[in-house]
């Protein structure tokens, strides 16, 4: 498995969750998920991405990448790594 073809996943928590549009509020979270190719590229064994953050105050990021499938007819996701970065002091 290539994971630079996988997409990265990035949810972004803000300090207050009022900051989020009403779509998003109920999960908590935004979502700015990518493919590599359209936010960054690959370079000595590293993935390099860019994504602009919001204007609100950050609480935590995850970020990590997943597998998009099928079964039963239903699309699944598999998480292959995850990891989280605080923002808060």
């Amino acid at each position: 498995m290539d994971e630079r073809n996988l997409p990265f996943l990035l949810h972004i928590h803000p300090v207050n969750p009022d900051d989020l549009s009403e779509e998003t509020r109920d999960y908590g979270f935004e979502n700015r998920d990518f493919m590599l190719d359209q936010a960054g590229y690959f370079r000595d064994g590293r993935c390099v991405a860019v994504r602009f953050l919001p204007d609100y105050e950050i609480d935590f990021l995850i970020t990590g990448q997943y597998i998009v499938g099928e079964s039963d007819g239903q699309t699944t996701f598999e998480r292959v790594w995850t990891g989280g970065f605080s923002l808060r002091e």
